[in-house]
């Protein structure tokens, strides 16, 4: 029996971004290029088997949100390989992001703007999934959601489960308390489900 593919696998992993910016005005000029470069990511060996938990962990601006962008296909490394469920992802990163649920924290992981439905449909199409599927995988993560939270949300969240008055379905995102909003980041994630 062959044994399965590691869930995740990265060997060499390297990002380099560079500080600053190069004008047209330097291009035109040839001026050398005087951008620092800093490595964001340094060399990093990973094997992750499947059904195991890991973390990563670190200081701000060691690498971590770096490194899951370049595994959930936002970024492409500088140098090294990965491997998603034995996948390429820089050779096929819609079939790894079919598989893949990926919320990182942060202010920008959703659209505040937005709608909670309008984010689902975003990240649906981001992550492919199929479009018969799509109102049905927004029922089910709407579903998954607490029905409370702070009081000042209660009107919010009453309009979220109104689905019969199509104008307030469902709230932006910004109206969401911290905590809710941290909850309803989890559940889009849920949305390749």
């Amino acid at each position: 029996m062959m044994a399965a593919a590691p869930a995740v696998e990265t060997k060499d992993l390297v990002k380099v971004f560079e500080r600053g910016r190069r004008t047209i005005w330097q291009r035109l000029r040839r001026e050398r290029d005087k951008r620092d470069r800093f490595r964001a990511v340094d060399g990093i060996d990973l094997v992750v088997e499947p059904g195991e938990i890991f973390g990563l962990l670190g200081p701000n601006g060691a690498g971590k949100t770096t490194t899951m962008k370049m595994l959930a296909t936002l970024l492409i490394p500088t140098s090294g390989t990965i491997r998603v469920l034995g996948i390429d992802p820089l050779a096929r990163p819609r079939d790894v992001r079919a598989r893949l649920g990926a919320m990182l924290s942060g202010e920008r992981s959703l659209y505040w703007k937005l709608t909670a439905r309008e984010n689902l449909e975003y990240f649906a199409a981001l992550y492919h999934v199929p479009p018969h599927e799509i109102k049905a995988r927004i029922a089910n993560v709407l579903a998954a959601l607490p029905k409370s939270a702070h009081p000042g949300a209660k009107k919010a969240l009453a309009e979220i489960w109104n689905a019969e008055d199509r104008r307030h379905a469902l709230n932006a995102v910004k109206a969401f308390d911290a905590a809710y909003g941290a909850k309803f980041g989890k559940a889009v994630a849920k949305i390749t489900d």
